[in-house]
């Protein structure tokens, strides 16, 4: 019952090529996010430990929806007692969608 449901529509191989210049462009934008996040200090709650990583996340990402940050476990830590504490870290590196860090 919207305007819109009355308007012409494109046909769906100009809809899908559409559809890969928007997520080509968003690649991009998150790859130049993402390379500013490096060096930065930022403070992250930590959700959970992937082997002798910590998944974490910052104000920045949300959960199920952004990249995670990811943080070496440092030698002799109890990961276990850190889930669900913030931490501050150290971006070391990024990738397309999640950010490296390192505990301070």
């Amino acid at each position: 019952g919207t305007p819109a449901a009355e308007m012409e529509h494109v046909d769906s191989e100009t809809a899908q090529k559409r559809a890969e210049a928007v997520e080509m462009l968003q690649s991009e934008i998150m790859d130049e996010c993402n390379a500013a996040m490096v060096g930065k200090t930022v403070e992250v709650l930590v959700d959970g430990v992937a082997g002798d990583r910590l998944i974490c996340r910052s104000q920045y990402e949300s959960p199920e929806v952004d990249g995670e940050i990811i943080v070496d476990l440092p030698q002799g830590t109890d990961a276990a007692s850190l889930v669900g504490k913030f931490i501050r870290v150290r971006i070391t590196a990024a990738d397309i969608y999640d950010l490296e860090a390192r505990m301070l």
